[in-house]
């Protein structure tokens, strides 16, 4: 009898593998509701199958300051390794300026689009 297999109830069942633990545990917190999620969707399949690591992305629909204050609430809530908030660059106002130092502050990283992503994510498909 192969090693894989064991004897059950005069039958043989396949042994079942044991669950693994990811090795990071990332949470991504984005701006937009459909258009980041489903930019960052193969990218969360793709790194579970090779690297186990495991990607939860949220879209959420607030704007640059209040998604990274959801961040930091985000961030003492769960357990994770690390997390990214995503947003627009829509404007040079104090805003964005403040949302950036601010996500720095509670040691959150930051990641930001221009102006135009949208439209760049429909003209690429």
């Amino acid at each position: 009898m192969s090693k894989n297999k064991k004897k059950l109830n005069g039958g043989i069942v396949p042994r079942r593998h044991s669950f693994r633990m990811p090795k990071h545990y990332l949470i991504i917190v984005c701006e937009g509701t459909k258009t980041e999620p489903n930019y960052f969707d193969p990218y969360r399949e793709l790194l579970r199958n090779i690297a186990n690591i495991k990607i939860e992305i949220r879209g959420t629909g607030h704007n640059t300051l209040s998604l990274v204050e959801l961040a930091i609430k985000t961030k003492k809530e769960t357990n994770c390794d690390s997390l990214w908030c995503v947003f627009d660059k829509d404007s040079f106002g104090s805003n964005f300026d403040n949302a950036i130092s601010k996500a720095k502050k509670h040691n959150l990283e930051v990641a930001h689009s221009n102006e135009s992503f949208e439209i760049w994510y429909i003209l690429h498909f």
